[in-house]
């Protein structure tokens, strides 16, 4: 079976860098959402490469971080791939103000 183009450049990669690059899928309900009832091609089509996606991760020889903030839309298959799931919760208020202060420490106020 041939190897999907982003299995196989990381794969590569494990070859060209001393450690080993990390494989991200951001936003990964988008891509590993629940697989559908086919009523129609383009459904058949999203379930076949779904199936693809899925045969890949079960070869995959490397280090795969997806993110998501709505894991409820994962299929099981895919999060059964998963060895680690890490939940992170909203931060709390002092940890709120830190992250503004960090980000608009590098601003400058003019006045006009």
């Amino acid at each position: 079976m041939r190897q999907n183009p982003i299995f196989s450049t990381y794969t590569k990669a494990l070859k060209y860098f001393e450690q080993a690059p990390i494989l991200l899928f951001n936003e990964a309900d988008a891509l590993l959402g629940r697989r559908i009832k086919v009523s129609h091609y383009s459904d058949q089509m999203n379930n076949t490469m779904q199936n693809i996606l899925l045969q890949e991760m079960e070869d995959f020889k490397g280090i795969l971080i997806a993110t998501t903030n709505m894991q409820e839309s994962l299929d099981p298959a895919f999060e059964r791939r998963f060895l680690f799931k890490i939940k992170f919760g909203e931060p709390k208020i002092k940890a709120r103000k830190e992250i503004w202060k960090q980000q608009f420490a590098s601003l400058t106020l003019t006045r006009k």
